[in-house]
């Protein structure tokens, strides 16, 4: 090979390689990222014509190098032929490996013809991802035939280059680093302060303040509050953590106190005067932590702690700059306390005299505590209310002005990315996702704060926009950390800006960073985008929708005031319409009633007023005919003023409902509601608001309901859609909001855009979970639709290619959905399904079937006791363990019922009917026989709670764990509201256990067989694996418990871990 000059100093590799034969040579010259293509040298060599057709260089690619390659390849033959250019990766793992040509620098194809005596420039890029170095060949062959015959493991060059790093959660995750030791430790309550050594090092802070203390269910305490932030440490150093925990619940016996939690929380004092007994608890504890000195004046955040509750009213939040409060003045704030706190403890409520009526609440600790009225009371006055929650802090050069005289923090502790945040907001939970609020004991957590060798952008939550409605800032909330080796860095912004050209639904945005040595990494942000219209005013719209999906919504009008005297609301109704082509739609924007009567309804003389009726909302699909509507919604029925007799407000628009006045109008002169029917005055009429209009939603279930002369079809059925009545209560949370319903109102919102295709396409199949054990038909098609092809109207989905889901095994499994067209023929498209099998109890009572083979998970929850007189029965207890068949199975399940049957006497013979609720059921799994001896898992029910109206009240037991002691075997004591159970609750006096009242509960294990009393009928084949029962303090159930909606009546979950 021929000595060569480089030019710029640059060192490059250069390997010749040449197809001679046809008359091709091709030149390579590789450059790292940063060199520019100047900088590459063009090199001409003649090879000699016995050398082999194909030949390639070997390229070394360091790890996390990038190295681009620009060939020359000359054709010198005198006809075309065919070149490609190949790679073959021969040490590395393809999946950290980007390869490809550098389409930005240039537009060639990596294969293609090739003319006589012309040629091709291409430059391709290889980007190591990895922390190994490797080994790529890459090479260009030539040929006569299309067909290049490359061989094994080579593959053409694709044509998506990009230097530019793509950073996924996954990607990222590789670029993770550590510097010294990891620390990650959870801190939870235990009365005491922690002290800890960090070493020098940037550490993540999180603290949650402990909630008030509860009353019972109903009224709960305060919920605590949260901060975070981030503190580097130059040096090693000593911090005090402290966790706050949750205030002490009432005390029954007047004059007892209620202990605050622990760091600061307020304590309160049951007090009873003439008749009237005021039970509160004590307030929340603050938990913070604490640089170089165990004082309140060294803490660099705080977690504000809730106030306590009372039998009137639940606590109120604390954290953030300004907790809550029930009275003003009682809640803290960033630069004070709450009426009687002070600078890091709630103020307690302890009156000396029992000359006091209503007795406070415990304030939360925090920064500042919160509230509590502490002084004697004789008055009327609902002392209860006046306590507060504790507030939050977090020490940074914006905040440090509020700390009081005696700060012994400096800036070297200020906290970057810090925020502190109320009770009654949504923030981080100590175990995953999000919590409103925090409840229970306090926490605090330390951490190395994770690095990367790679810049990190913050902030990249999924957006959903609403084009045309919504107005969006792609850089709000969104920040950059630069890379933990000290490389500047630039966040260059999105790539897009205007989100208006992205199609309707999910789309990747992706934001670019630059580092200060020429790096570039681009990171993907989830976009979901919808387009809307949205009509308020009344009167008739014409559009035209393109091909699509929309999720239609319409709003009718109320009815008239008349003298005050409100007119009913109109309803709401929903559904999602598929679009196969370009429709033209009517929108009607129902009025509100407008044209009151006057009328002499009782002869008087009086002018009594009737409201005239709103008029419905409607969607009608082609034409403008009553005949077309898609969707309706009732209008309200006008007031009714009388001067002289008793008025009556309008009554609500109905829902779904085919009578009425007539189809489409209410009737006149009587102020009735227009709808799919009007609403009608006449007497004798029994269904509820007669006088307003009623709703439609046209659908499968629907459409035999449309009188004769319908012109709609099937094309047009809408899907999860649901008609409303003018009851606002009813009304979705996921609806659309709207300034006002007064008039109606039709927001049409586009979810979906359909793409031109020559084939039906099935949409929504995204990878999903199945429950076999349920209805999994309806999950399988919840979402699915599909759109014909451009110029189809009637393709249809066929269903799925499951002919046996129960012969599927449980996991990752692929199915095929089958789609039609008009004209029969069929298409396949495939879906990844989860499947798991679940079978959820949760209404009282005995249930019996078969279980295959397998392996299940057994969870039961016990029921629990009776509320009386707002006096809370206990709750039931839950168990849990794994059980394995080796054939099929009958078993037989009991869920227990809370107890519902409360007993009336007279305890202290003084006249008074005191009550004393019933015990909730236990529940259990039999297996083989319906019997008490069969069962092979059990959870206690609760005690009924006691109401004296003289004397102390007391909330019910709770249901114990595993207990062999109790009334009889199975059943609680009858007429004293004990809980069944493993063994039932015992009212016995001389009994020395805790909650003897309540039910117990048992898991059948090996070690625990020998407890079953004569009679068992099982046997070893049915021991129980990984069992535990647990009492019904649900602070001991393990996390990773099924939930279920309540457990106020028991329940039994099921679920098969594998076939």
């Amino acid at each position: 090979m021929s000595k060569f000059k480089i030019r710029e100093s640059y060192l490059l590799l250069l390997i010749v390689l040449g197809l001679v034969s046809l008359g091709i040579y091709t030149t390579y010259a590789l450059f790292t990222a940063s060199t520019t293509i100047n900088d590459v040298v063009g090199i001409t060599a003649t090879l000699d014509i016995n050398k082999s057709l194909t030949e390639y260089e070997i390229v070394v690619v360091e790890p996390n190098e990038t190295k681009l390659i620009e060939l020359n390849v000359v054709n010198s033959y005198n006809d075309s032929i065919y070149y490609g250019a190949w790679y073959q990766i021969a040490s590395g793992n393809s999946d950290d490996i980007q390869i490809g040509l550098y389409t930005e620098k240039n537009s060639n194809p990596s294969s293609g013809a090739l003319r006589a005596n012309s040629s091709v420039t291409l430059l391709a890029g290889i980007k190591n991802n990895s922390n190994s170095k490797i080994i790529v060949y890459i090479g260009v062959k030539g040929s006569l035939e299309q067909d290049l015959k490359l061989g094994n493991n080579r593959k053409i060059l694709p044509n998506n280059f990009s230097p530019i790093l793509l950073v996924t959660p996954e990607e990222l995750e590789k670029h993770k680093t550590t510097d010294g030791d990891v620390f990650n430790k959870t801190y939870s309550c235990t009365n005491a302060k922690v002290e800890e050594t960090l070493p020098a090092d940037t550490y993540v802070l999180q603290v949650w303040g402990a909630q008030g203390g509860n009353y019972n269910t109903t009224y709960i305490g305060g919920k605590g509050g949260y901060s975070e932030g981030t503190l580097t440490l130059s040096a090693s150093t000593k911090v005090y953590v402290y966790v706050g925990c949750q205030g002490s619940t009432y005390n029954s016996t007047t004059g007892g106190t209620s202990a605050g939690g622990f760091n600061g929380g307020g304590s309160a004092v049951t007090v009873s005067y003439s008749g009237t007994t005021s039970y509160v608890t004590g307030g929340g504890g603050a938990t913070d932590i604490r640089i170089g000195e165990d004082s309140l004046y060294a803490r660099v955040i705080v977690a504000g702690g809730g106030s306590g509750s009372s039998n009137n009213n639940s606590g109120y939040y604390g954290g953030g700059t300004s907790a809550g409060y029930g009275t003003a003045g009682y809640g803290a704030t960033t630069t004070s306390a709450g009426t009687n706190g002070s600078f890091g403890t709630g103020a307690s409520a302890n009156p000396s005299s029992t000359n006091y009526k209503y007795a406070s609440p415990g304030g939360g600790g925090g920064w500042y505590g919160g509230g509590s009225s502490g002084t004697n009371r004789s008055d009327s006055t609902n002392y209860r209310t006046y306590t507060g929650g504790g507030s939050g802090y977090v020490y940074t050069s914006a905040t440090a002005s509020n700390y009081p005289t005696g700060n012994k923090l400096n800036s070297s502790y200020y906290l970057t990315d810090a925020t502190t945040y109320a009770g009654n907001s949504s923030f981080s939970s100590i175990t995953a996702g999000k919590e409103t609020g925090h409840s229970g004991n306090g926490y605090a957590k330390i951490a190395n704060l994770v690095k990367y060798n790679i810049p990190v952008v913050n902030g990249l939550t999924d957006l959903e926009v609403n084009i045309g409605k919504d107005t969006y800032n792609l850089l709000a909330g969104v920040s950059v950390t630069c890379s933990s080796t000290g490389i500047s860095c630039t966040l260059n912004g999105p790539e897009i800006t205007d989100l208006s050209s992205l199609p309707i639904g999910d789309n990747t945005i992706y934001y670019i960073v630059e580092e200060s040595n020429g790096n570039k990494y681009k990171y993907p942000r989830k976009v979901t985008i919808s387009k809307s219209w949205e009509y308020t005013s009344s009167g008739t719209r014409q559009l035209t929708l393109g091909r699509g999906e929309y999720k239609l919504e319409v709003y009718g009008a109320s009815g008239e005031t008349a003298s005050r005297i409100s007119g009913g609301k109109g309803g709401y109704s929903v559904g999602t319409l598929a679009l196969s082509e370009s429709t033209n739609i009517y929108v009607h924007v129902g009025n509100v009633g407008a044209s009151k009567g006057y009328y002499d309804r009782y002869s008087d003389g009086d002018e009594n007023e009737k409201g005239a009726g709103g008029g419905s909302s409607d969607i009608r699909i082609k034409q403008d005919s009553l005949y077309a509507r898609v969707i309706v919604a009732g209008g309200g029925e006008g007031g009714l003023y009388q001067k002289n007799y008793s008025s009556y407000p309008g009554a609500y628009a109905r829902g779904y409902d085919n009578r009425g006045y007539s189809f489409g109008n209410g009737e006149a002169n009587y102020g009735c509601g227009g709808g799919w029917y009007g609403g009608s005055h006449a007497s004798g009429l029994t269904y509820t608001g007669q006088s307003a209009g009623s709703g439609y939603a046209y659908s499968e279930s629907t459409a035999s309901a449309y009188p004769s002369g319908c012109l709609l079809n099937s094309n047009y059925y809408l899907i999860d859609s649901a008609v409303y009545s003018g009851d606002t209560s009813t009304w979705p949370s996921t609806r659309t909001k709207v300034s006002s319903t007064s008039n109606g109102a039709v927001v049409i919102t586009q979810t979906r855009a359909y793409i031109d295709s020559e084939k039906p396409i099935i949409y929504g199949l995204d990878e999903t979970t199945i429950n076999r054990g349920g209805n999994y038909n309806a999950e399988l098609m919840a979402g699915v639709t599909i759109a014909c092809a451009t110029g189809d109207t009637s393709c249809s989905i066929e269903g799925t290619d499951i002919e046996d889901i129960f012969a599927m095994p449980l996991g990752k499994n692929t199915i095929n959905y089958i789609a039609k067209d008009g004209t029969g023929n069929t298409y396949e498209y495939s879906r990844i399904i989860n499947i798991y099998e679940e079978d959820y109890y949760t209404t009282s009572g005995t249930y019996t079937f078969d279980l295959r083979k397998g392996t299940y998970k057994l969870e039961v929850y016990g029921a629990s006791g009776e509320t009386v007189s707002g006096i809370s029965g206990g709750n039931g207890g839950y168990s849990i363990g794994t059980l394995i068949l080796n054939e099929i199975t009958d078993i037989y399940i009991h869920v227990g019922n809370v107890g519902a049957s409360k007993g009336y006497y007279d305890r202290y013979s003084d006249g008074d009917e005191n009550e004393k609720g019933a015990g909730g059921g236990s529940s259990d799994i039999r297996i083989k026989q319906d019997s008490l001896y069969a069962r092979v898992i059990v959870a206690g029910g609760g005690e009924g709670g006691l109401y004296q109206k003289n004397y102390s009240s007391y909330p019910g037991a709770y249901a114990r764990g595993y207990d062999n002691r109790g009334y009889s075997f199975g059943n609680g004591e009858a007429n004293y509201g004990c809980g069944g159970g493993w063994y039932g609750g015992s009212h016995a006096s001389g009994l020395t256990y805790t909650g003897q009242s309540a039910g117990s509960g048992y898991a059948y294990s090996e070690s625990t067989a020998s407890a079953y009393p004569s009679g068992c009928l099982l046997n070893s084949n049915y021991y129980l694996i990984d069992s535990a029962v647990y009492s019904g303090d649900t602070s001991t159930w393990p996390s990773t418990r099924t939930k279920v909606s309540s457990t106020s009546n028991g329940a039994v979950i099921i679920t098969k871990l594998s076939d």
